[in-house]
């Protein structure tokens, strides 16, 4: 289980660089978190002040596959 997290967080660190979205690996592993373990709130980009739709659709498509 702790691979596919890191795996994902890895995934949008990378997916967020191709669109030119600025995501840490911190936001990254923050928005996996919520994602995949259902728990909230995440930090930064995708924390309770914010909003995903900075986020690409694929990684959308990620997030909804993990929940």
């Amino acid at each position: 289980m702790s691979r596919i997290f890191f795996i994902v967080a890895t995934i949008f660190v990378v997916d967020a660089s191709r669109v030119r979205l600025t995501v840490t690996a911190f936001e990254a592993m923050g928005a996996a978190t919520v994602t995949f373990f259902n728990v909230v709130p995440a930090f930064g980009i995708a924390g309770p002040l914010e909003s995903y739709d900075p986020f690409s659709r694929s990684k959308k498509l990620v997030m909804t596959f993990l929940m």
